[in-house]
């Protein structure tokens, strides 16, 4: 169940025919021929010093395998460096490690980890960044869902529970507030998980 190290590469939107077993052209209904994307083989991505710098753009991949759902696969492309790609590589690598340190045995650490890669997929295709490690990991705590909708009231109780520098007495009006007025205001509406929740609707005590 170990994370691959995975693996930064280049890829480009150039496209090749299709040839049949003869090495001909396979032609469409309309007798067009058919493409194929030529992906991470075409010769333009390389040159004699390494990749190219002015074809394709970089891409990172990957893979995990848990025995209950078989093989995972993250992986994103269309950035502009390699240090863009392998950057991002190590932010998905840790993301998933964080299901190593609050799973309790094998088969939990594996469905953390699902849930964590689905997680990041869905944050990369629906609003096109990574999660953080603090929201994933403060949705585990709180057993949160790690994908889809979280109601404004789980989040509020969360966002207050992750306010450890306030005093006692500032933290009783929050909860006052919160109690009270916000979260019986707010009961089923909510957001996904790519919605900025940085901060609270209306901060308890204002106006």
């Amino acid at each position: 169940m170990a994370i691959s190290a995975g693996s930064v590469f280049k890829r480009c939107s150039c496209r090749r025919p299709v040839l049949d077993a003869d090495g001909a052209p396979v032609v469409d209904a309309s007798g067009k021929p058919k493409m194929k994307r030529v992906g991470k083989t075409c010769p333009k991505l390389r040159n004699s010093s390494g990749w190219s710098s002015h074809h394709g753009t970089w891409h990172f991949q990957l893979e995990f395998t848990v025995a209950e759902v078989g093989r995972q696969v993250v992986a994103r492309g269309g950035l502009a460096s390699r240090a863009e790609a392998e950057e991002q590589l190590a932010v998905v690598r840790d993301l998933l490690r964080l299901a190593d340190r609050v799973g309790a045995g094998s088969q939990e650490i594996g469905v953390l980890r699902v849930e964590i890669a689905k997680r990041i997929r869905q944050d990369l295709a629906g609003c096109g960044r990574l999660p953080s490690a603090e929201e994933v990991s403060r949705a585990i705590r709180a057993g949160q869902p790690l994908n889809g909708f979280v109601t404004v009231g789980q989040w509020l109780t969360d966002w207050l529970a992750g306010k450890s520098a306030l005093s006692a007495s500032t933290r009783r009006i929050y909860e006052s507030h919160l109690r009270n007025y916000l979260i019986p205001t707010s009961a089923t509406s909510g957001w996904t998980s790519c919605a900025p929740r940085k901060s609270p609707p209306c901060s308890p005590g204002s106006r």
